[in-house]
């Protein structure tokens, strides 16, 4: 059975993808995951070694969302991890998907399988959409994470200190917007 990696940045859809594409692709093992620079675990190394597919989002949105489900406690980290990230997706994933596009599941899962093998199973139709994905959500994940943080009262003021923060280091700024340019030339057109 052929093997992929979904290795996406936090915040950027992975447990939605996870939840969908479990569901209309079948004979593919895909894996899903978050890169860690410090996690050195034969399993995970092992994951990393498999066709890396990842999600493509714009820098101020993404930090502001996990700021705002961290209670604005770890930006300085956070900004590097994303620089880290988008280093290695641009040097390794061998597809990209814009984050404005997760909600295309049956496009994704039609790409993915022409692309990594397997095959379709069930259409997006065939099961509850998001609020099932929803109740899953809420029963197994930790309550402090948000389904979308978007809506929360502290995303919009996280929103402003990231970019409080990036745009006041010129450099950093431009370091950002380089990379998430980059990764976003190389996402599939849907």
């Amino acid at each position: 059975m052929n093997e992929i990696t979904f290795l996406t940045y936090p915040r950027s859809g992975k447990h939605w993808l996870n939840w969908n594409l479990d569901k209309t692709i079948k004979d593919l093992k895909i894996n899903y995951a978050h890169l860690w620079n410090d996690v050195t675990e034969p399993s995970y190394l092992n994951i990393l070694n498999k066709k890396i597919v990842t999600v493509v989002r714009n820098p101020y949105d993404c930090l502001a969302s996990i700021v705002a489900m961290e209670f604005l406690g770890s930006l300085d980290r956070r900004v590097k991890d994303y620089i880290d990230h988008y280093e290695f997706f641009i040097e390794k994933a061998e597809m990209f998907f814009k984050y404005e596009d997760i909600n295309k599941i049956e496009e994704i899962s039609n790409i993915i399988v022409k692309n990594f093998g397997g095959s379709r199973f069930l259409s997006t139709s065939d099961y509850g959409g998001y609020e099932e994905y929803k109740s899953w959500y809420t029963h197994t994940q930790h309550p402090r994470k948000f389904i979308t943080s978007t809506d929360q009262q502290e995303y919009s003021e996280a929103k402003k200190i990231v970019d409080n923060f990036v745009k006041n280091n010129k450099p950093l700024y431009d370091k950002l917007n380089l990379l998430y340019d980059q990764a976003f030339s190389k996402c599939e057109v849907l």
